[in-house]
């Protein structure tokens, strides 16, 4: 059950991502700013509960993500 529980973080992620930073662009603010409260949302440490179900997965995940991102933009 644990790809499935993967998937479901993603679904997650990639929703409140969206929403956040749509509600954001509307508002005038930056894309960044709603993916950022997107974040403090959604996030393992938020009281009572917690969205998330697979952090260790979904924190080595962002790490790759994150060195492809600062390659990129080192590409550019």
């Amino acid at each position: 059950m644990a790809g499935i529980d993967l998937i479901q973080d993603f679904a997650i992620l990639l929703l409140a991502a969206g929403l956040a930073g749509t509600l954001c662009k509307r508002l005038g603010l930056s894309i960044i700013v709603g993916y950022l409260v997107a974040g403090i949302i959604i996030g393992p440490h938020t009281p009572p509960f917690s969205l998330i179900v697979d952090e260790t997965r979904i924190m080595a995940l962002s790490r790759v993500g994150l060195v492809f991102l600062i390659f990129s933009i080192g590409l550019g």
